[in-house]
This record gives C-alpha cells, structure tokens and sequence, in this order.
C-alpha cells in the first residue's frame, strides 16, 4: 500500500490504486495525521515543547531550556532531508543573494526534495478465529486492522 502525502493531508491507496483511507472528512476509513506525520518524519514542535514542559522539574528555564532546546534540535535535524524551499533559503543567505543563482540550483537540488509516497503497511491485531466459505474452501481468518483510540487505522512503514 502507498500513503501519499497531499499538502498537509495524507490518502493511503491500495494495490488497485483505489483510495482505502484518508485524514479528511470522507466516507474512507480514517488515518491519524499524528501517525501519517511520524511516518513521513514530520516534527510536532508543540507536542515536544509541551511533553519538555510537563516531565521538567527544573524552572530556571532560559539557560536551561536554550541547552535542551538546542540539543533536541540537533538530534531531531540528524537524519532530516530538508525541503527544497529551505535549502534555497539557507543558500541565498550563505551565498548572500548577489552571488546566487538560482537557476543553476534549481537542476541540483530537485532530486533532494522529500518523498510524497511511501510504502505501509496497516498493523494487524488477533482476534478470535472466523471462518468464511469462499470458492477455495473454509477460510480462517483471526486478524483485524488495528485501530487508535479515535478509530484511524495504524500504519507503519513497510519493511523489505
């Protein structure tokens, strides 16, 4: 399954490339924004500042917090791909705009853009056994979808 990336929005497309759920409002199943950002590696600044804030018993915050604030920047930006507009930012104010030239950025930097699709897949939970007759015979099947706790199925990125 493919979760594409809409803006701010995500859809998550089956094989037959049909809609299966989507973050909007719509008759599809739900998918959680929170999980879908995760997976695409989105960072809720606000959650983290608001998970900083109630696990700290230290309130001499401006020293204290500069310190924590910078070094989770720094683990959090490790890893990161950053999107085309901010590398152009951070070139032209490096560069200094007199010297920059756009154009010939433009051809080096397309291919560093972030992916709009990635492979899922919908994590699975046990149930109790059922059983359907089908054209092949009886078939058990003794796993649903799992869901969070507002009913949006969960995803995890696809392992190969």
């Amino acid at each position: 399954m493919i979760l594409k990336k809409l803006g701010t929005e995500y859809k998550l497309y089956g094989e037959d490339n049909s809609c299966i759920a989507t973050t909007q409002e719509s008759p599809h199943k739900r998918l959680s924004k929170k999980n879908c950002d995760e997976i695409f590696g989105v960072i809720d600044v606000d959650g983290l500042a608001i998970k900083w804030r109630d696990n700290s018993t230290y309130h001499d915050a401006n020293a204290y917090s500069y310190k924590e604030g910078f070094n989770k920047c720094a683990d959090l930006n490790k890893g990161r791909v950053f999107t085309f507009e901010e590398v152009i930012i951070c070139m032209k104010k490096s560069y200094g705009i007199k010297y920059f030239s756009e154009s010939k950025m433009i051809e080096n930097l397309k291919s560093l853009q972030q992916p709009t699709e990635i492979e899922v897949e919908i994590e699975m939970e046990s149930t109790r056994p059922v059983y359907a007759m089908t054209d092949k015979g009886i078939k058990v099947f003794n796993q649903k979808e799992k869901l969070d706790e507002n009913g949006c199925l969960i995803l995890k990125k696809e392992i190969r």
